[in-house]
């Protein structure tokens, strides 16, 4: 008379229930049984037509019960998900955000280092890349004047 269906899910209260539901269906299933054949034992003919048709309605009424949960279920199972998807969503973005902001702090926290590193050079004297840079281009400018004058001394021999 009953066909178990085991579901699994992802929310435990669901699968709470579903099993609740269903021990529930299979006590009522077996209490119906046995009223009805103690019941026929006692009835009249006329009684247990009435019997037999009151089953029925009970069996029909089981089956409309069955497609309610099983819709029921259905429902909470869609809701849960599109649920999932909008939070995992917005933890995405929270990420991407998170790690936006992380990497902005970072670059921040790394140009006042440079910044405070220079200072700190300077005040014990150290050159630094600034104070090259006019050296390296009066260098560049030199090695110039050098290879034109060498230029200049291989046209002459």
């Amino acid at each position: 008379m009953a066909t178990k269906t085991r579901r699994t899910t992802t929310i435990p209260m669901m699968d709470d229930l579903t099993r609740s539901v269903g021990r529930l269906r299979k006590d009522v299933e077996h209490t119906v049984d046995r009223v009805r054949r103690e019941a026929t034992r006692y009835l009249p003919e006329q009684g247990r037509r009435q019997l037999d048709e009151l089953v029925d309605r009970v069996s029909e009424l089981r089956g409309t019960v069955t497609k309610t949960v099983d819709n029921v279920y259905a429902d909470v199972e869609e809701r849960v998900s599109d649920l999932r998807g909008t939070v995992e969503k917005q933890v995405k973005a929270l990420r991407k955000d998170t790690t936006s902001v992380s990497q902005k702090a970072f670059t921040q926290i790394e140009k006042e280092a440079r910044k405070q590193i220079e200072r700190l050079l300077k005040t014990f004297g150290v050159l630094q890349r600034s104070d090259l840079d006019p050296i390296k281009r009066r260098i560049s400018a030199i090695e110039r004047k050098l290879d034109e004058l060498a230029k200049e001394v291989q046209e002459a021999a």
